[in-house]
């Protein structure tokens, strides 16, 4: 499994950018179901990184915090 690090995260934050502004003002989008799966991989990462620093830093982390409201 790739090493999760600031480095890596740019890069995945780099290839979903695009989609954040989509999600935020709706609007069509030309996407391929690859391209949905791997935003989809990639924002798996972010969340999972985020995580691990969390902890890293001393806060709890309890996955109730992920459930939508």
């Amino acid at each position: 499994m790739l090493s999760l690090d600031f480095d890596n995260m740019k890069d995945y934050c780099v290839d979903v950018s695009p989609y954040i502004g989509a999600a935020r003002y709706p609007s069509e989008i030309d996407i391929t179901e690859y391209d949905m799966k791997k935003a989809l991989k990639d924002a798996a990462q972010i969340l999972e990184f985020t995580k691990s620093k969390r902890k890293e830093m001393g806060y709890e982390y309890l996955p109730e915090q992920d459930a939508p409201q």
